[in-house]
């Protein structure tokens, strides 16, 4: 095991790249968070997302400033977090690079307020935004869950040290008509 570096004494802080091996250790599943900005689809691949809330439903997803699918967010006050499939490691790419006009490269449709919502994806939540909070050089935003679709039969992509990797289960799925692994899809019929 490596051992930690002492502090910085300016602050008392571990330096950022400990900062970054050690939170680079936990794996974590890879989304593209949407939204729309005067009728234009905006995206960005996105590891900083995890559940808050179940009563009321809520998320939370992380956004390094600036952004111009965060000003999207800001604008509108809703946004999809689109949780990628085993096979999507080129869209985690195209939306976590400076590609031009990404929508045209991959199927979407409109959701809740227009965000768009990718095809092929693992599962999918709408959200309206219900906070916003400043963090370091992110910001976090808080969002209640106002729809969404499950897709039980694929697996999930996910991120570990630095490179994508596949999940697999590790032991029986719950019995069927668990909540859990049910299909689910609801919406607002918005």
């Amino acid at each position: 095991m490596t051992t930690t570096p002492d502090t910085s004494p300016a602050t008392g802080l571990v330096p950022p790249d400990v900062f970054r091996a050690v939170m680079g250790s936990f794996a974590s599943g890879i989304t593209v968070v949407t939204s729309v900005a005067d009728g234009v689809p905006r995206g960005m691949t996105v590891t900083a997302v995890c559940s808050v809330s179940a009563d009321p439903p809520m998320l939370l997803s992380c956004f390094k400033k600036p952004s111009a699918t965060l000003d999207a967010i800001d604008a509108l006050g809703y946004f999809a977090v689109n949780f990628l499939d085993a096979e999507a490691r080129e869209l985690s790419n195209v939306f976590a690079g400076r590609v031009p006009d990404r929508f045209s490269r991959v199927r979407w449709r409109p959701g809740v307020a227009g965000v768009p919502l990718l095809a092929g994806t693992v599962a999918h939540a709408e959200c309206v935004v219900r906070e916003r909070l400043d963090a370091g050089d992110h910001v976090i935003v808080l969002g209640g869950m106002v729809g969404g679709a499950v897709d039980p039969q694929r697996l999930p992509l996910g991120y570990w040290r630095g490179s994508y990797v596949r999940l697999f289960r590790m032991s029986r799925p719950r019995p069927a008509g668990d909540a859990a692994d049910s299909p689910v899809e609801w919406s607002p019929g918005c």
